[in-house]
């Protein structure tokens, strides 16, 4: 079964989850949206989308690749996943990135949590991580959870 992953990612977390998930797939390509939007779904069997979360949102061109080709989405087995950095908001964020039709859809949904590596993050993004850090959820643990790939591709 040829599987496609549309994931994107900003500091590299993200791919390395979906590196993880391509060593255990035997027919698997995976594209960085940020890099690559040129995607013909229909050479693929499965889909698996997702990305990382920042201030709710995955990046846009992923947001905007969802919105364009929810049709063909839901007429393929699917998949989703964000790499959400604070536990407590997954639910919520998978609301506001995917519709209800695709999350009914999904046949599984899963958070593989995030990382924060300050010297890594762009001017804008430093700023907004030391806010949310003075907040009860930025007080919160950031735990990443790559072994929940296995259960995820089960």
């Amino acid at each position: 079964m040829k599987t496609l992953i549309i994931y994107s990612t900003s500091y590299g977390y993200t791919s390395e989850v979906v590196a993880r998930m391509a060593r255990q797939l035997p027919e698997v390509t995976a594209i960085n949206i940020v890099e690559d939007k040129n995607i013909d779904l229909d050479a693929y069997d499965q889909v698996i989308l997702g990305g990382s979360i920042y201030v709710g949102r995955v990046h846009k061109d992923l947001a905007t690749f969802i919105k364009n080709n929810q049709e063909k989405l839901l007429n393929k087995p699917l998949k989703l996943f964000l790499c959400c950095a604070f536990e407590a908001k997954f639910q919520e964020d998978l609301a506001l990135n995917f519709s209800p039709e695709l999350l009914a859809h999904a046949q599984k949904v899963e958070n593989f949590g995030g990382r924060i590596t300050m010297d890594k993050l762009s001017f804008g993004h430093k700023i907004m991580a030391k806010m949310v850090a003075k907040t009860p959820e930025g007080k919160q643990p950031v735990n990443a959870y790559p072994e929940r790939v296995e259960a995820f591709l089960a």
